[in-house]
């Protein structure tokens, strides 16, 4: 069997014994505590400090802050979050936004791996002897660890990518100038990146096929698969109270395509119901259960609206200020957009060479291209069809004879993304990530 192991970017881990070493050395702190009377796991343990020091071997250029969740803290389990540093996703997002709106893989990764610093918060409940989230063993925590550490540097934002495509459509050619280019409405956007950033096990075939799939983890060495099984059948499968942790890929993303919907209203709202925002916020902050999103929800309304949820209050001069640059922003924003769609077409020609690249899409960058095409192609036409509408006033004869080949075209349109939507390229080869390269017929 072939090991090799990439993470988002390009970095690379060499598997070599030293990072098991590491990973045992953690396994064997954990089970150290699990046999001392202690109930309870002191967040001061050297369980924590030892792993912010020794991930960074594991995981080449990144570094990370560990910490125990207290249930003084968090009455909902949770088991493991990972997120991206608040201040380092604010610093690259609009390469991010930038390259999400064009469609561009490969610089949303490089983007991606910008970020160098991560934050883990660990539930008491993984120690708590009476509870029954606790491991059983050292191994089990790592194998939780291994398994959220893929998702956060890559999972997670890979599948946040290939979703947003799908939602683009919400977003015209404005909004898009306007996210990609105003720190207002980037910053709003921003807790689109953390809503999937909680523990789970997502299941791409059925709930039955979990344990061959969590086999095939390959973000888990393969020496500590099976642990990662065991603490899944002992502790979350048959529990009610954490079988939320277990959601099919569809589930998954629907929920990270209601988070990208969702972003799209930050835009109305900061120009009609910016008190809806500030209520948002202060909901959030009041009722959060992370110490890292309530930091992120405090951090964010006082950068973004000059809004203190603790007190309730608003710097308004700060926020006359913000706004009257997004009205800026905006308006200069409408201006370019309907310049670009003024001049722009869509030919046959267009049509039929999409169509061409449509049946050979194999892999997400290329399908990320070609739905990225299309919805070009439907704004333009979109917009060419609104204005002879606006030209006919009312003659319904006209309307009809005057865009019926953008109807036609845009029939084709929808029809090309529906295919390119059906085609499956979870089985190609990952450029970014951590995985497993198996011999043919040992695939798991």
């Amino acid at each position: 069997m072939t090991v090799e192991l990439f993470f988002v970017g390009g970095d690379t881990m060499d598997k070599s014994g030293n990072e098991i070493k590491y990973l045992d050395s953690m396994a064997d702190m954990v089970d150290e505590y699990l046999k001392s009377k202690a109930p309870v796991m002191s967040p001061n343990h050297q369980l924590f400090e030892y792993t912010r020091r020794c991930l960074p071997r594991i995981v080449p250029g990144k570094t990370f802050e560990v910490g125990l969740v207290t249930v003084s803290v968090t009455k909902n389990p949770f088991i493991m979050r990972i997120y991206p540093d608040a201040t380092e996703l604010n610093n690259v997002a609009e390469e991010l936004f930038t390259a999400m709106n064009s469609g561009k893989s490969q610089e949303f990764f490089k983007a991606w791996s910008g970020i160098k610093k991560y934050h883990i918060e660990i539930d008491e409940r993984l120690f708590m002897k009476n509870s029954s989230l606790c491991v059983d063993d050292g191994r089990q925590f790592v194998g939780i660890l291994c398994h959220e550490l893929g998702h956060a540097t890559y999972e997670d934002p890979k599948t946040l990518l290939e979703t947003y495509m799908t939602v683009r459509y919400v977003y015209d050619k404005t909004g898009v100038m306007m996210m990609n280019k105003n720190p207002l409405v980037r910053k709003l956007c921003l807790p689109m990146f953390l809503a999937t950033s909680t523990f789970k096990l997502v299941i791409k075939k059925s709930r039955n096929s979990a344990r061959d799939e969590i086999m095939a983890d390959s973000f888990v060495p393969v020496e500590y698969r099976e642990d990662l099984i065991t603490y899944f059948d002992n502790h979350i499968l048959n529990n009610v109270e954490v079988s939320k942790f277990v959601t099919t890929e569809e589930e998954y993303k629907n929920d990270q395509k209601t988070n990208c919907t969702f972003s799209r209203n930050v835009i109305n709202n900061i120009k009609t119901r910016r008190k809806i925002l500030k209520s948002g916020f202060k909901a959030q902050y009041d009722t959060e259960e992370s110490p890292y999103l309530k930091s992120f929800v405090k951090n964010l309304g006082s950068d973004a609206l000059g809004y203190d949820v603790e007190a309730d209050l608003t710097n308004t001069v700060y926020e006359n200020y913000v706004i009257s640059c997004f009205e800026r922003d905006e308006a200069e924003f409408s201006r370019k957009s309907a310049a670009v769609l003024e001049v722009a077409d869509v030919t046959p020609r267009d049509i039929s060479i999409l169509q061409i690249q449509a049946q050979d899409v194999d892999t997400s960058e290329k399908k990320l291209f070609v739905v990225h095409t299309i919805y070009d192609y439907l704004e333009t036409l979109q917009a060419k069809k609104e204005k002879i509408l606006k030209k006919c006033k009312g003659d319904i004869d006209d309307a009809k004879r005057f865009t019926s080949q953008y109807d036609s075209q845009i029939e084709q349109l929808n029809s090309i993304l529906k295919q390119v939507m059906n085609v499956d390229t979870s089985g190609a080869d990952r450029k970014y990530g951590l995985f497993i390269k198996y011999p043919k017929g040992y695939e798991g």
